[in-house]
């Protein structure tokens, strides 16, 4: 069979000719072929070897540079646990035995940012990394919260 079928008029659809469809015993299937374009200077590229599909990150492509910081003890008392700065990523891990709790200035357990359970891992990554301090507190006692930074 034929890879290209004829429509009606002169127009021809692009189709790939396929043994097996989806891991089935089909023979004789026509699989549309679909040709991926680009651009945004009124020029239309086919992705091809010679013009790849760019892959935009978040602008930022250079190296990082990582923080371990030592758990931090977080207790029924609002405290600061990351600094305002500039990051690229900041990563915590709940390994206490209790939620904590993170937010701006002023968090509490009823009004937070992000509620952390026991053994749960919460990333701020670009381009959503905050610039002022982190605050904490803990829903019981004295908890304990890993945190790692990419500056």
């Amino acid at each position: 069979m034929a890879d290209n079928t004829a429509q009606t008029g002169a127009a021809t659809i692009a189709a790939d000719d396929v043994t097996t469809l989806n891991g089935g015993a089909s023979t004789g299937v026509l699989v549309q072929r679909v040709k991926v374009a680009y651009g945004d200077d009124n020029i239309a590229r086919d992705v091809s070897e010679s013009f790849p599909l760019p892959i935009a990150l978040d602008g930022d492509t250079t190296a990082g540079t990582i923080t371990n910081a030592a758990a931090a003890s977080v207790t029924t008392t609002a405290g600061s646990v990351v600094s305002a700065g500039t990051y690229r990523a900041i990563v915590f891990e709940n390994v206490g035995t209790d939620y904590v709790y993170i937010g701006a200035a002023g968090v509490t357990t009823v009004s937070y940012f992000k509620r952390l359970s026991v053994d749960e891992v919460f990333i701020f990554s670009a381009p959503f990394v905050p610039a002022n301090a982190i605050f904490a507190i803990a829903a019981t006692g004295t908890q304990s919260v890993r945190i790692g930074l990419v500056t």
